[in-house]
């Protein structure tokens, strides 16, 4: 809980913090991809839950599992996947203890809405991926076939319009 709480109430940003250049450790990691994922996750939550209070309820108890849990987590695999998992086991646990359980869908229909829900994560895992490794070509490049690029990408212009630079 101490890592969500004080991935929520840094600012990355403030080079003055004694933590700053530090690597974040398992919790904060785990903590950053709850709050990137918090409205998917919610959203899941809500379709599944009738009353939006029990939602949100829902999603404390899934972060703080996930925070006690973070170094089960493989950084680098679908967290998308691994915290389904813990949801849809804290969702069991909500139907069984609460008097509206027919508001809860049943077991096979989580397992088919999780596996929905993962398959965009997987596409823009894979756009991020992408997107790295192009930054890293761009690194590489010197000189004029930089030049080219940043002009037509970040400049805007038109090949013509290089062509004449």
């Amino acid at each position: 809980m101490k890592a969500l709480t004080r991935f929520m109430l840094s600012t990355h940003d403030d080079a003055s913090t004694p933590d700053a250049g530090r690597a974040p450790d398992a919790g904060e990691r785990v903590a950053a991809l709850l709050m990137k994922h918090r409205t998917q996750l919610l959203a899941y939550l809500l379709s599944t839950v009738r009353h939006p209070h029990d939602a949100e309820d829902l999603l404390q108890e899934i972060s703080l599992i996930a925070i006690q849990r973070r170094e089960q987590y493989r950084e680098g695999t679908n967290f998308l996947a691994w915290i389904h998992k813990i949801l849809r086991y804290r969702l069991m646990k909500y139907a069984a203890r609460s008097q509206r359980s027919a508001a809860v869908l049943p077991p096979e229909t989580l397992d088919r809405l999780a596996a929905a829900e993962e398959a965009p994560a997987d596409r823009n895992d894979l756009l991020a991926q992408r997107r790295n490794a192009m930054r890293e070509c761009l690194k590489a490049l010197r000189g004029q076939a930089r030049k080219v690029l940043e002009l037509r990408y970040d400049g805007g212009l038109g090949v013509p319009q290089i062509a004449r630079v």
